[in-house]
């Protein structure tokens, strides 16, 4: 006297990430990652999330706000939220690369990969000599020269070298280098000066 009559859904679900590829300041202080379906669910679809790579670290670059997205029946997308920790060292972009795992109620799309760039906003250090002026005698056979940052960066940072005044190269002195090289985090560089000690009398 009774019937049942299953009616088996024929539509196929994939999930994805709506871009591959995104970049944000960060001084922006937070910025959403979007996952869409390829059409709206019917049911529950999870999705988890995996950090991939990238050379931003999480707790001193971003803070990830949940591993798992939910989309729930009558949705067709869901965000994960990113908190940037906006620091004052100039440094290098820093990316973030986020993977979906397989997904609950649907399966892989073709964009399962996001890559999110963290843009730097903060300002170059300054560089000064150590010494404005320094003396050495010419039988010393050398002086340090040492240049100072007023901050350490992220970056490894180069700053030449232009000499100039009545002693000359390389009868009186040779520079060691023709730039200061700091290496990131470093505020301190030298560079050698070679002097000639000749049998000259002169100034």
């Amino acid at each position: 006297t009774q019937q049942t009559t299953t009616i088996v859904d024929n539509d196929h679900l994939s999930v994805e990430f709506a871009n591959g590829t995104q970049s944000v300041a960060e001084n922006a202080l937070t910025t959403t990652v979007v996952v869409r379906l390829s059409a709206v669910a019917g049911s529950t679809v999870t999705i988890p999330l995996t950090i991939a790579g990238g050379s931003a670290t999480s707790g001193s670059d971003y803070n990830l706000s949940s591993t798992q997205l939910t989309i729930n029946a009558g949705a067709s997308t869901a965000a994960v939220t990113i908190c940037l920790l906006n620091d004052s060292r100039d440094e290098v972009d820093e990316t973030l690369v986020i993977d979906l795992g397989p997904p609950t109620g649907a399966s892989l799309g073709a964009v399962t990969r996001s890559t999110l760039t963290i843009v730097d906003d903060d300002a170059p250090p300054t560089v000064q000599f150590a010494l404005a002026t320094q003396s050495v005698g010419e039988a010393a056979g050398s002086v340090v020269l040492v240049a100072t940052l007023d901050a350490p960066s992220g970056k490894t940072i180069s700053v030449g070298l232009n000499a100039s005044g009545s002693a000359t190269t390389p009868s009186d002195f040779t520079l060691g280098g023709a730039s200061f090289v700091f290496a990131p985090g470093q505020t301190s560089a030298s560079q050698t000066v070679a002097i000639v000690d000749d049998t000259n009398s002169e100034g």
